[in-house]
């Protein structure tokens, strides 16, 4: 895992525990929920009795998912961890002091810990108590900490819920797919682009590389499925005039 990263193991050993610790409170942080909200949205479906090549298309798909996120994230956190303890070790920091830094950032992505450095600095500033500064500081941590979790469990479970319902339109014999977006000014660049794309054929992906969303954490867009390529031309000046909206939208903010 560490040499995917390309990032060198410390000499110490003990150092080199730290980071496994890490790791793995890392993995539980990511894959609990994504766990739960793929479990929620296959109970769904089976409920609903669907053919076997669906659940099992379904099943392949959230394996793979959860083997990315999990092996991108974990890659991002080694890197974090990597410099926090190149950090430490030049200020003559040992393992005990390494080791209880990370466990204040446990969890946190690398902008939430950009933020939460940035709180603590800003509480330093203050003419506040030691028991202050450490009150605050926690309840800011919990607070971008029960965020991240959020973020994973709905990123999560809209993309087992666009995944489903993909496959149920290509059981149904749906050929065709247009993105759909919600058409404000929040609307990100790559799903403005994927609904200016048009319909395209129901097993291509659209201009993001992804078949269906999210195409970013929170992401809002859905996917229209239908069988009649008859309609191509009715669907795409639909989607022409949905996408000139959602610019609209979004240059009226600039």
């Amino acid at each position: 895992m560490l040499a995917a990263a390309g990032i060198a193991a410390p000499e110490n050993s003990a150092a080199f525990a730290v980071y496994f610790q890490y790791i793995n409170g890392v993995l539980d942080e990511l894959a609990a929920p994504m766990a739960e909200q793929t479990r929620l949205a296959l109970l769904d479906i089976i409920q609903r009795n669907p053919p076997p090549e669906v659940l099992a298309a379904i099943r392949e798909r959230a394996i793979s998912n959860a083997r990315d996120m999990i092996t991108n994230v974990t890659q991002s956190e080694l890197v974090k961890i990597h410099e926090q303890i190149a950090a430490a070790t030049a200020q003559g920091n040992g393992p005990r002091e390494v080791a209880r830094w990370l466990d204040e950032v446990k969890g946190l992505d690398s902008n939430r810990v950009k933020s939460y450095e940035k709180y603590i600095r800003e509480l330093e500033s203050l003419d506040l108590t030691d028991a202050e500064i450490e009150r605050r500081a926690e309840a800011y941590y919990q607070k971008l900490l029960r965020d991240r979790k959020l973020t994973i469990a709905q990123t999560e479970m809209r993309k087992a819920t666009s995944q489903v319902q993909a496959e149920q339109a290509k059981a149904s014999g749906a050929k065709m797919k247009v993105w759909l977006t919600v058409g404000d000014d929040r609307v990100s660049d790559a799903c403005a682009a994927c609904e200016a794309q048009g319909p395209i054929p129901i097993n291509d992906n659209f201009t993001s590389g992804n078949g269906e969303p999210p195409n970013h954490p929170r992401c809002r867009c859905t996917v229209s499925y239908y069988s009649n390529t008859a309609l191509n031309d009715i669907y795409a000046r639909r989607a022409a005039e949905r996408a000139a909206a959602t610019e609209a939208a979004r240059e009226s903010q600039l």
